[in-house]
């Protein structure tokens, strides 16, 4: 199973199929937020918030703070003061390839970050 539908099954914990679909099968424009029978259901931030947060369940079995930031994700672990993750959506359309490729940059520097709070965590 690929990145995009983990991501897609992990959603579908709290929302409905035409949720996920509208959230990630239909290209959406990042001012406008996702759209579903022509309303605006969720925003950018809360979108990002949600791909962090995943991303971060997938890769680490500890609790990390989420900050989200218009376009920028931000990722803490306050109990080894690490940067888990900062990132940036740079596109002006979400879509299914953005989302994967999102999701695999956070998933690298989680997977980077964990060396350090390993680190961290012996030295306190």
């Amino acid at each position: 199973m690929g990145l995009l539908e983990k991501f897609a099954k992990w959603l579908r914990q709290w929302y409905s199929a035409e949720e996920v679909e509208a959230m990630l099968a239909k290209p959406w424009d990042v001012r406008g937020g996702v759209k579903l029978n022509g309303r605006t259901v969720m925003g950018i931030a809360e979108f990002l918030h949600l791909a962090a947060s995943f991303a971060i369940e997938e890769k680490l079995s500890r609790k990390v703070e989420v900050v989200v930031d218009a376009d920028r994700v931000y990722a803490f672990d306050l109990e080894t003061r690490t940067v888990v993750a900062a990132a940036r959506f740079k596109l002006a359309r979400v879509d299914a390839r953005a989302v994967e490729g999102f999701l695999a940059e956070l998933e690298r520097q989680i997977e980077e970050a964990e060396g350090y709070m390993a680190l961290r965590a012996l030295a306190a």
